[in-house]
């Protein structure tokens, strides 16, 4: 059962990024409450999901919102023993720093 919800999971959380790369130029603001959906409901570990979320918000000047999202991200991965990779940093730095 684990591999076919794994399977499933990974499944949506495409379709959400997918959904929000194709949102971004036109509604962005839409964009990203797909992503918010999706790290909150779909797969909070993803990065790549968090990644994504952190960039349209940073696009949109929402540098509080890029904050949050990065705290969000360790505190999820926490969960997990891990810590945001590198490239999550630097995505959060960009904008943040």
């Amino acid at each position: 059962m684990l591999p076919l919800r794994q399977a499933a999971q990974r499944q949506a959380a495409d379709a959400a990024e997918r959904m929000a790369e194709l949102m971004r130029a036109d509604d962005p603001g839409r964009a990203v409450d797909v992503l918010r959906l999706a790290v909150e409901c779909i797969d909070p570990y993803s990065e790549t999901l968090w990644f994504l979320l952190m960039s349209v918000q940073g696009e949109l000047g929402r540098l509080p919102a890029v904050r949050r999202s990065f705290e969000l991200l360790r505190e999820r991965l926490v969960e997990i023993d891990a810590v945001p990779s590198p490239l999550a940093r630097q995505v959060y730095e960009r904008f943040v720093c």
